[in-house]
């Protein structure tokens, strides 16, 4: 009979990880304040836009409307009075975007 051979223990390498750090805030996680302007003013813009639609056809919103009807030039109930409205939202809502973006970014 042949002797049997007894296998060596293969010791295995153990990778240990390095411990995982807090939760820190990324300092490379910026905003872009043109596009964070735009995604803004075009949101803004559209809601003027349709709050003045609203308001023309359905009735619904006219007080909200008459307020920026104070606040734009050119805003009033009716179809045109909704698109200049809308115009200036996308103006103002760009404007305020970039500001709250570049806040952001100075407390970041």
């Amino acid at each position: 009979m042949a002797k049997k051979r007894k296998k060596k223990a293969v010791k295995k390498k153990v990778v240990r990880s390095k411990p995982k750090k807090a939760a820190v805030l990324c300092r490379t996680c910026k905003l872009s304040p043109r596009a964070f302007g735009l995604a803004c003013g075009i949101l803004w813009g559209l809601m003027i836009l349709l709050v003045g639609l609203a308001a023309t056809f359905w009735s619904y919103g006219t007080a909200f409307a008459n307020l920026f009807a104070t606040l734009y030039p050119g805003y009033a109930l009716g179809v045109q009075g909704s698109i200049i409205g809308g115009l200036w939202g996308l103006v103002d809502g760009f404007i305020c975007g970039v500001l709250i973006a570049w806040l952001y970014n100075r407390f970041v």
